[in-house]
């Protein structure tokens, strides 16, 4: 019998977590909701966050992403926002991360992405 490990996700992210792996092709490995004591290096300031996730271009990671990235754009707090990607050591394959500084709210930016969703059913849609 084999049994699944119980992952453990910081409150401040649950939402946004949640919301990120409903895009297709979107899939988080870990995240952070900021901690007022670092006690790991994965773990950032209490007024950060961070969520780490790959993308599945067959799975429709590559329109996801593209609406992920849209979103920070219309978010109030968009300079307090950002994507960045890094090469996970097989060649041709990314990761992502999504970081908020400054106190960007996670469930403010979980909700945009909730409400612009809708987008992704239509590719041809414009994204203005």
């Amino acid at each position: 019998m084999s049994r699944t490990p119980r992952i453990q996700i910081d409150q401040r992210v649950k939402r946004i977590v949640k919301s990120l792996n409903t895009f297709p092709g979107i899939y988080t490995f870990s995240s952070c909701g900021g901690h007022a004591k670092q006690t790991c290096t994965s773990q950032v300031p209490k007024n950060e966050f961070n969520v780490n996730f790959s993308v599945d271009p067959a799975r429709g990671g590559w329109r996801s992403l593209e609406l992920i990235v849209y979103a920070l754009g219309e978010s109030p707090e968009c300079q307090n926002l950002k994507v960045e990607a890094w090469p996970n050591g097989t060649p041709g394959c990314l990761s992502f991360e999504l970081r908020g500084i400054q106190n960007a709210d996670p469930d403010e930016l979980a909700n945009l992405f909730d409400s612009l969703r809708g987008r992704y059913d239509d590719p041809d849609e414009e994204f203005e």
